[in-house]
C-alpha cells in the first residue's frame, strides 16, 4: 500500500522524545525504518529544560510525542501549509497512505484482522504494564514481576498468550510469519520492557524478543538510547504516576 513514490514527496520529519524512555516514539520511528521511508529525525528530550513542552506543542497541540511533519520546517517548527500528524497509529497510517512502504499488515484477511486487532489492543490497553513496567532501554531490573499489581500481571499473561498463539499459528519468527508487520512494531517496546525487567517467557517467546532486538533498526535505537545523557528519576525509580507525555 502507498501513494506517490518518495522521490515526488517532501522528506518527512519525525519528532521523537528520549529514546531510552519514549515507547510511542519508538513505534513511529521503527515503523518508518522498517517501511524504508526516508525521514529526518528531530529529537526533543522530554522533561529537559523549561521550554521543552512548548517546543513539543509546536508539533503536537497536547504536548506529546511522537509527531510527524510532511513539509518544510521554518526556524525549527512546521512551516505554514506543512501537514502535522501525531499519535503513532495515525503516523503509521498516514505514511502508508502517502508513501510506498515495505512494512504493512498481513495480506491474508484473517491474519490481517488478527494483526489489526492486536495492534489496537496495544494502542488502547495494557495500562498496568505501561505504568509498572515503563520503557527503560538501558536499565536492567530483574525481579520486577513479583512486585507487579494483579492487574499488570494479568496483562503480562495476556501478552504472553497472544504472542504464543500468533507464533504457533504463523511459525514465526515474527507474530505473523517471516515478515515483520505493523503488529510487531506495536509490540516492539513491550519486547524491550520484557528484556529490561527479565520477565519470564517460554522459549518461543524469548526467541521472538530476540528476533525483534536483532533487527538493524532496533539495534540502532538501543545503541542511541544507551548513549543519551538524560535521566528521568521518576521512571528509573519505578514510580507509578508516570506522566502521559512519555507515551
Amino acid at each position: 500500500m502507498g501513494g506517490p513514490s518518495c522521490e515526488t514527496r517532501a522528506v518527512l520529519t519525525l519528532v521523537v522524545g528520549n529514546k531510552n524512555y519514549s515507547s510511542w516514539s519508538l513505534r513511529a520511528w521503527l515503523y518508518l525504518e522498517e517501511a524504508g521511508v526516508p525521514f529526518t529525525e528531530l529529537r526533543i528530550p522530554l522533561f529537559q529544560g523549561e521550554d521543552w513542552r512548548e517546543r513539543v506543542r509546536a508539533f503536537h497541540p497536547a504536548g506529546r510525542l511522537p509527531a510527524l511533519v510532511d513539509g518544510p520546517l521554518e526556524e525549527g517548527v512546521p512551516a505554514e501549509g506543512a501537514v502535522r500528524v501525531w499519535d503513532s497509529g495515525a503516523i503509521i497510517e498516514y505514511v502508508r497512505a502517502t508513501r510506498e512502504t515495505k512494512c504493512g499488515w498481513p495480506e491474508e484477511p484473517r491474519a490481517m484482522a488478527w494483526a489489526m486487532s492486536l495492534a489496537a489492543e496495544m494502542h488502547g490497553g495494557f495500562l498496568g504494564v505501561r505504568a509498572e513496567l515503563p520503557m527503560n532501554v538501558r536499565a536492567s531490573k530483574p525481579g520486577r514481576f513479583e512486585q507487579l499489581s494483579a492487574k499488570a500481571r494479568l496483562e503480562v499473561e495476556r501478552i504472553r498468550a497472544m504472542w504464543g498463539e500468533c507464533l504457533a499459528a504463523s511459525g514465526g519468527p515474527y507474530l505473523f510469519g517471516e515478515a515483520m508487520t505493523i503488529a510487531d512494531v506495536m509490540y516492539a517496546p513491550v519486547a524491550s520492557r520484557f528484556r529490561t525487567y527479565a520477565i519470564e517467557l517460554a522459549p518461543e517467546l524469548e526467541a521472538y524478543v530476540e528476533a525483534i532486538h536483532a533487527r538493524p533498526a532496533m539495534k540502532r535505537w538501543v545503541e542511541e538510547a544507551a548513549a543519551e545523557e538524560e535521566h528521568l528519576p521518576f521512571v528509573d525509580a519505578l514510580k507509578s504516576d508516570l506522566p502521559p507525555a512519555l507515551g
